[in-house]
């Protein structure tokens, strides 16, 4: 099993629209999107929960699976073999080799560059929707949240929509 990094540099997940965002749905939208660039079912993978109650972290295996699946994910390289699989996100935060991942009080808005490129650019997305006041602040927040959230991180935000202490999720 190959790491969060590895698989990102290695595989590179397609991110769709403003946001940074790469979770599809369903089985077809993958394929569906898969086949609108020209790339193969073996471009769709699926983000899983591991199934095992002391482990949180989130998991990506070759194809399609039903058990745990959380949702599916295309890359620009194909899976060969179909037994490939990595960790998408991990929570276990001691592991991280980052200063200011290991500082529970450090505000990872104000140390992006430690950041994990998929996470960088939605951050960036986001906060240049948020300096152009497209829409409501708060509901912009809302959905940055939840994009984040599926590369394990989180943040705060009030009803002035102004995002705050960005953090990775830990059990």
């Amino acid at each position: 099993m190959i790491s969060e990094n590895d698989f990102m540099s290695i595989y590179q997940p397609i991110q769709f629209g403003d946001t940074g965002d790469c979770a599809l749905q369903t089985f077809e939208e993958a394929i569906a999107f898969a086949e609108s660039r020209g790339l193969s079912p073996n471009h769709v993978w699926t983000v899983m929960e591991s199934g095992d109650g002391d482990d949180d972290s989130w998991y990506v295996s070759a194809g399609s699976h039903l058990v745990n699946r959380l949702f599916y994910i295309v890359t620009q390289k194909p899976w060969e073999t179909g037994v490939e699989d990595a960790v998408w996100f991990s929570v276990d935060c001691e592991s991280e080799d980052d200063d200011a991942e290991d500082d529970e009080n450090a505000d990872l808005f104000q140390h992006q560059d430690e950041l994990p490129p998929n996470v960088k650019t939605l951050i960036t997305s986001y906060t240049r929707q948020l300096e152009e006041d497209e829409g409501d602040a708060y509901v912009t927040c809302r959905y940055f949240q939840k994009a984040l959230e599926l590369h394990g991180y989180t943040f705060d935000y009030g009803l002035d929509g102004v995002p705050s202490d960005l953090r990775r999720v830990c059990s």
